[in-house]
């Protein structure tokens, strides 16, 4: 049955799951739907299941499913609401705003700006340290030597640009970097959402990451398996393309073993838990990905080995127009030549941005380096038919025998 864009999948007394299309899962759309159902007093529960596109709505008796439909496709998008994460502000943003505070006292002429601007310089001259340690010189070591000359000869304001400059492109790394993983995570973790614990005989609600080995679980039509388990009683179909690629969903009895992440389309089944989420093959995925380094490339990479071969032949330099003009801020200029800044912040906030997409349209790729690798593919060999195939069986050729036309045998 479909109403608009919006396929109502499955409907009951108090329960509807919805089939929404692609582009209602975006997490501007689910926010701004999740807020829409929440202030209807109806509705006493949603969940979204991005990987299987759909909604489950819970509501009293008495509300029409129609009425839900066109709450959802009406609601407008919103920004997501960010989670409040506890302890202290990144250290970039950190670093950033006491550069800022510094560059203003700077303008005003206030002696303040420099504690200012060596607060917000800690992370350029600990990375400068740090390579120093390992007898390597790297570029932070040429913007290190370029902030501490300009605040030496009273030049705060260049100093505080100089710095906002080089931690800005690493803040600009790691937010871009943090937006793929939670892009990528959408499609895998799950460990907040709830799910059916049967203890007693009686269904208890509990939180996914609670879940032990030997649990007993219901899950019903348009629930997601929240962890690898075996079937105990029922009976049920199973979409298991999350995981294996084949859009043709399954059936599923007593004995079966289950996958987390894969979704009840039909049935109801009670399970019992091979290991905890994080246990489970999805589980292992997600941590797989986590551990990635998501936006190294090998171009990236040779950018830095090149700009860091120049380090010193920079600072020669730097002395050098030092020593013929006698002029420190002549020598700081040089000093700010830095081959890698451009291919340092945009190869891999390109690269992110690819992975960001691919993961929207549920292609999981481990991180920038191995997307940088396609380039150079000449063959794919899929072991799974359904990884390229729809699901949608067409005509494409009839053969008639025995005297029959074509349009007979049609």
């Amino acid at each position: 049955m479909a109403v608009s864009s919006i396929e109502i999948a499955h409907a009951m007394p108090g329960r509807v799951r919805l089939e929404l299309p692609r582009s209602m899962l975006a997490p501007e759309r689910r926010a701004g739907i999740a807020a829409s159902l929440e202030s209807e007093p109806g509705v006493t529960g949603h969940r979204f299941n991005v990987a299987g596109r759909s909604l489950v709505i819970e509501h009293r008796a008495g509300l029409k499913v129609r009425r839900l439909v066109g709450m959802v496709e009406r609601a407008p998008a919103r920004q997501p609401t960010a989670e409040v994460k506890k302890g202290r502000p990144s250290r970039h943003v950190r670093s950033l705003s006491a550069l800022a505070a510094g560059g203003a006292m700077a303008m005003l002429g206030q002696p303040l700006a420099v504690p200012l601007i060596g607060m917000g310089a800690v992370p350029i001259f600990r990375r400068a340290v740090k390579r120093l340690r390992g007898r390597k010189v790297g570029v932070d070591a040429l913007d290190a030597t370029a902030m501490t000359i300009t605040v030496l000869t009273g030049q705060w304001l260049t100093a505080a640009v100089i710095g906002a400059l080089v931690e800005g492109g690493e803040l600009l790394r790691d937010l871009t970097a943090s937006r793929s993983r939670r892009e990528l995570g959408a499609l895998m973790s799950h460990e907040s959402a709830t799910c059916w614990k049967v203890t007693d005989g009686r269904r208890v609600a509990v939180k996914v990451a609670a879940i032990r080995a030997g649990d007993r679980l219901m899950v019903g039509s348009g629930d997601r398996v929240p962890v690898d388990a075996t079937v105990v009683r029922g009976r049920a179909i199973v979409d298991e393309r999350v995981l294996t690629g084949e859009p043709m969903p399954v059936p599923r009895s007593r004995g079966d073993s289950l996958y987390a992440m894969t979704v009840v389309t039909d049935g109801e089944l009670v399970v019992e838990a091979s290991g905890t989420a994080a246990d489970s093959r999805a589980g292992r995925i997600m941590a797989f990905l986590e551990r990635a380094p998501i936006g190294e490339t090998r171009m990236a990479d040779h950018a830095r080995k090149i700009a860091d071969r120049f380090v010193l032949p920079v600072m020669g330099a730097a002395a050098v127009v030092y020593a013929l003009t006698g002029n420190a801020s002549r020598a700081a200029s040089v000093l700010i030549f830095d081959l890698a800044t451009g291919i340092r912040v945009a190869a891999p906030t390109t690269m992110l941005a690819s992975l960001i997409a691919s993961a929207r349209e549920g292609i999981l790729i481990k991180g920038a380096a191995a997307m940088e690798k396609l380039a150079a593919i000449d063959t794919i060999v899929f072991d799974k038919t359904g990884t390229l195939t729809m699901g949608q069986p067409k005509v494409t050729e009839v053969m008639a025998f025995n005297g029959l036309s074509k349009s007979e045998l049609i």
